[in-house]
């Protein structure tokens, strides 16, 4: 179970896993365990995959004992982080965060403000405030103070994509009250005007706080890990073993050609 799928999904296992989630979680954070035990090995066996649906399972069932995992993995060096989760880094991670946190967003904070963390990692780490203010783990009063801290010298200038994402991110919750804070970022040349949308906070701050917040909480890319999510996994899951062992057998025949040419 720790090592690999041995060339096929593990339907009946996810499916029991989900239908008996006291049972599966202790050994979903085993799985966890492991992975970051053996970092530095895992990431280069192209069929070693079971911990993203580890990750994905605990996310669902809001597992916070998997928070701090979630954290060290965020904490790695760029390639490392990537090697073991791939473009969940740049899709669902923030997601993830959210569905373990219990609201301790303090980590998330520290994530956010470490400019030599991968840009991805802490954009996805300010994406998961905002979730957490849809489903009211945090108040946008909450919000609207810590984004002003961040404008205001507790976010390093470093011209990386987080930068870039904060002007957005206080658009999509309603600029008001952080609108100068945007333009002065702009005027100071932290962020690009076009990369900053104002355009967008103007036609954000003529809208009713109330309608952007409801806007906010139908846009699914801002809410918790589903069991939709979970399911979903399968067919990616399916594509990446597929790959390997395609990849497999692309290096068993190179190595048949090269004997061939060795003896002929």
């Amino acid at each position: 179970m720790l090592e690999r799928f041995g060339g096929r999904y593990p339907s009946e296992a996810v499916k029991y896993s989900m239908d008996n989630r006291e049972e599966a979680i202790p050994e979903l954070l085993e799985i966890l365990e492991y992975t970051l035990s053996n970092v530095e090995r895992l990431p280069k066996d192209g069929e070693y995959l079971i911990h993203f649906l580890a990750v994905y399972m605990l996310a669902y069932f809001r597992e916070t004992r998997a928070f701090d995992y979630m954290i060290r993995i965020a904490s790695m060096p760029d390639e490392q982080a990537y090697n073991l989760l791939g473009e969940t880094i740049t899709e669902d991670f923030g997601r993830i965060l959210a569905s373990i946190c219990d609201g301790n967003i303090e980590p998330i904070k520290g994530i956010i403000e470490d400019s030599s963390l991968d840009e991805y990692i802490r954009e996805q780490a300010l994406n998961s405030l905002l979730i957490l203010l849809n489903i009211g783990a945090v108040s946008r009063e909450q919000l609207v103070s810590y984004f002003k801290e961040l404008f205001n010298g507790k976010l390093e200038v470093d011209y990386s994509i987080i930068w870039d994402s904060l002007p957005f991110a206080c658009s999509l919750m309603h600029p008001k009250g952080l609108e100068d804070d945007i333009r002065k970022a702009v005027t100071d040349n932290k962020v690009m005007g076009i990369i900053a949308e104002p355009d967008f906070m103007e036609r954000q701050l003529q809208r009713p706080v109330k309608e952007v917040l409801d806007e906010l909480k139908a846009d699914e890319s801002y809410s918790l890990i589903s069991e939709e999510n979970v399911y979903s996994l399968e067919r990616w899951i399916l594509i990446r073993i597929l790959m390997s062992a395609l990849t497999g057998t692309s290096r068993m025949n190179m190595r048949r050609t090269l004997m061939m040419k060795k003896f002929c």
